[in-house]
Formats: structure tokens, sequence, C-alpha cells
């Protein structure tokens, strides 16, 4: 199932601990938090548009097909899920993680289909 998170390598972040990381707080979804949120576990990220282009390996798709309107759909998805809402970073940071893959998972299925339909 590509939803499954557990796949993804984890480490503990030098920034925050274990229980900083599970008091919900009020997220305002910026680029600069998406960055923040992506980086509890991660490897260090620069944006949003860097952590779909790393993962488009998973799903065989070339991160040059990716353009800024798709980049903003992902960012629109992640803000009307989190918009307003109280939750641990770790919960955000799923919900980054599901906007991600549901998006490159969407655009895979996509590309599968215009080919079968040649």
């Amino acid at each position: 199932d590509h939803r499954d998170l557990h796949s993804f390598p984890t480490r503990r972040s030098s920034d925050l601990d274990a229980k900083q990381r599970l008091v919900p707080v009020r997220i305002d979804i910026s680029e600069e938090n998406i960055h923040s949120i992506l980086n509890i576990h991660k490897d260090y990220v620069h944006s949003l548009r860097e952590y779909v282009e790393t993962k488009c390996k998973d799903f065989y798709l070339d991160p040059t097909d990716i353009t800024d309107t798709e980049i903003k759909e992902i960012q629109k998805r992640i803000k009307h899920a989190c918009t307003g809402k109280e939750m641990p970073l770790e919960v955000a940071r799923d919900i980054v993680f599901d906007a991600v893959y549901d998006f490159l998972f969407d655009k895979r299925a996509d590309m599968e289909k215009e080919t079968h339909d040649f």
C-alpha cells in the first residue's frame, strides 16, 4: 500500500524531543512550516519540491515532470487537511507524507492510463 508510512526511514531530530513532537499544536501550513515538519525525522530537505522530487523514484517518475502548479496543488491538499486544527507534529508530518504519496500515486496512475489509451 502506497500509504504505508512504516517504510520511511526515521531518526530522532536533534531540535525536537519526543514529547514536543506529540504535543498538539496549531499549524500554519506555509512552505517554511512544511519544510520543518518534513525534517522531524528525515534527512534535511530544503523545500516541499525537493521532498517530492526525492520521492519520484518510488513511483518511477521523472522529477523534472513535476510542475510548480503541481507543487502548489500538493501544498493546497496539505493546507486543507491541517488548517485550523491542532495536532501533534508527528500527525502533521504524516499528512504531508500522505499528500505527497497520494499525488505521486495518482500521477503515476494517470501516466499509465495514458499509455494504455494509445
